[in-house]
């Protein structure tokens, strides 16, 4: 490339330089013309012409257009014309020109960085002519010109820093409002733009993150609807399920999920009302509560279900009645008192209000009072011997008499009280034996004396001799008849002398 002279020093424009991104320095050339009028003031030219231009030249900014600087198109630098005031005054221009130069490369910087051209190239491009005209002043010096060309895209660049934002407002609003209307083109297309503007904005990350799956959600979406239409509603809910995994804060998946639910909680609730009326019509009430309970756990209050609920709950009711009071009548004819009134027991547990299985209940418990009562006295017929207790058997025994057909077990207790109480009443005969010196006597019967032998006829009790004899520890003997011996015979005498003092 052909090195410019010395004038093209001050053409050189700074705009032009940016976009080539090739820094270049010219110096100034010596011009023996300007020395030739001016030899008095050599000394002073030479700082002016020499030492100053390279002080003042301007620095090389870094490039942002496009323009080709054609230096044989440049018109000659008038510098042999210039005095050292104008060469300064241009040098100051120039200076407040870069400053410019160096802000309008920012903003161009973060233009590109929000990539502009995808929203605003043609504004783009005349900001950017705006700057090509600026760098033609700048080649032909006139840079108050080129200045107020480069404040003008300046201005350009602000306003389009400006819309940039606007434009992000807007395709935010419309990128998610398409997403809401699911229509994931237009949705797309608008947050990758915002996100071309701002790459770290989170809403619309995440929002075109949904975007880029919806026709995936949609698709499904679809495919749920028409296993719905073949009444496969669980194919539908497990299509809806994968549509969730790809995008689980959509709220037309939500929409859809409820819709679905509820045809799936009228689907089982009528599953479990058949079921439980097909366990009622088979008596098998326990299934058929289980059944019907969770029917109105899906619908809360659904009237069918309660009632029919109540229905399997009587049944159930009246079932286990049923069968208690069958097997309490089974014990009862097997004379199974206990047992019988229990299972009546259990049956009122059920239903208290039933008042035949009152009734009957009352009755085997009478039986039962009567079973235990003869069952103590046979236990101890001993007890007989007392007189009320003698009374009360005779009571006892006539109240069991008094049962028609009473079973084989009542028949045996009649049996055997009866003959306990005529043994109760049949004496047996006692042979008293002792040595003559010791006083006898029996208990609550009478006072009998010394004798050898002493005969007595005594009923079934139990009894109790005590002999005494003076110098003698007394004895005391106590005997049973039970009427297993007879006659009974009994040895009674005082034998342990007691120690003289």
């Amino acid at each position: 490339m052909t090195q410019p002279n010395s004038d093209s020093k001050a053409t050189a424009a700074p705009w032009a330089q940016a976009e080539n991104l090739q820094p270049e320095v010219k110096p100034w050339w010596l011009d023996p013309k300007v020395m030739l009028p001016l030899g008095a003031l050599l000394l002073l030219l030479a700082v002016v012409v020499f030492w100053l231009p390279r002080q003042i030249n301007p620095a090389v900014v870094q490039p942002i257009t496009t323009t080709a600087e054609n230096p044989a198109s440049s018109k000659p630098s008038p510098t042999a014309a210039e005095s050292p005031w104008t060469e300064a005054q241009l040098s100051k221009q120039r200076r407040e020109t870069q400053d410019i130069l160096a802000e309008l490369l920012d903003k161009q910087r973060r233009l590109e960085k929000s990539n502009v051209k995808q929203w605003a190239e043609q504004p783009f491009a005349e900001a950017m002519a705006t700057a090509n005209s600026g760098d033609e002043y700048y080649r032909q010096q006139q840079f108050e010109q080129a200045k107020q060309q480069y404040l003008a895209t300046d201005q350009q660049f602000d306003a389009l820093l400006s819309q940039s934002q606007q434009v992000l407002k807007e395709n935010l609003a419309l990128g998610l409002q398409a997403l809401a209307d699911l229509d994931p083109t237009t949705s797309q297309t608008a947050l990758e733009l915002v996100l071309a503007i701002d790459p770290s904005h989170s809403q619309a990350q995440s929002a075109l993150a949904r975007a880029q799956v919806l026709a995936q959600v949609l698709q499904l979406a679809k495919e749920s609807d028409q296993a719905i239409q073949l009444n496969q509603l669980d194919q539908a809910a497990a299509k809806l399920k994968q549509a969730k995994a790809l995008d689980p804060s959509s709220t037309f998946l939500a929409e859809k999920q409820a819709e679905l639910n509820q045809r799936l909680a009228q689907r089982n609730f009528a599953e479990q009302m058949s079921a439980g009326y097909s366990a009622l019509q088979a008596n098998q009430f326990e299934q058929a509560i289980h059944s019907f309970k969770q029917a109105l756990a899906i619908k809360p209050g659904a009237a069918d279900a309660s009632s029919a609920l109540t229905q399997a709950q009587n049944g159930q009711s009246l079932s286990q009645i049923a069968l208690h009071v069958r097997r309490a009548e089974n014990h009862m004819a097997a004379e199974q008192w206990q047992q019988a009134v229990a299972e009546y027991d259990l049956a009122l547990a059920v239903d208290e209000s039933v008042v035949d299985t009152k009734i009957a209940r009352l009755k085997a418990n009478v039986r039962l009072q009567l079973d235990q009562t003869i069952q103590t006295l046979l236990a101890q017929p001993l007890r007989l011997a007392d007189s009320q207790v003698y009374a009360k058997a005779g009571q006892t025994l006539a109240d069991a008499r008094s049962i028609a057909n009473p079973g084989p077990r009542l028949q045996s207790q009649i049996n055997s009280l009866a003959a306990a109480m005529k043994a109760a009443q049949t004496p047996v005969q006692v042979q008293l034996q002792s040595d003559n010196e010791t006083q006898v006597t029996l208990y609550r019967v009478a006072a009998l004396g010394a004798f050898q032998e002493h005969a007595l006829d005594l009923k079934p009790g139990q009894y109790v001799l005590v002999g005494s004899r003076p110098g003698y520890r007394d004895v005391r003997k106590e005997f049973t008849i039970d009427g297993s011996q007879n006659p009974l015979v009994i040895q009674i005498q005082c034998d342990e002398k007691i120690a003289s003092l």
